[in-house]
């Protein structure tokens, strides 16, 4: 696992990423964003199911009570889209995780 400060985004709306690798591939990265309100997580909710021309799945409410989550099926991969109410400061963050890569990771894993 590599964690980062900022990512090479001029935008400077993420605040810090994580990538994972399996077999020495990119299984997983997770962008950490700088503004963690419901507005935003709304935006790049619509955002990313545009760019995957998908519409956003979630549970119905009575499972989440200080998060929100959101999957979203692109190319091979799953993308949830998660903001975290908590203390000092709410979190939002999208993770991009490789299907395949993660379904033999979870072998190897006994999972």
């Amino acid at each position: 696992m590599l964690a980062v400060a900022g990512v090479p985004d001029l935008s400077g709306e993420i605040e810090r990423a994580r990538l994972a690798f399996f077999e020495d591939r990119l299984m997983e990265v997770i962008l950490y964003y700088r503004h963690t309100n419901v507005m935003k997580m709304m935006n790049l909710k619509e955002q990313l199911e545009e760019r995957y021309g998908t519409e956003a799945t979630s549970p119905d409410g009575t499972v989440e009570m200080a998060y929100k989550t959101y999957w979203i099926k692109g190319p091979g991969m799953t993308v949830t889209l998660r903001r975290i109410t908590k203390k000092p400061a709410e979190e939002l963050y999208v993770q991009y995780l490789h299907d395949e890569l993660h379904e033999r990771f979870k072998r190897k894993a006994g999972r």
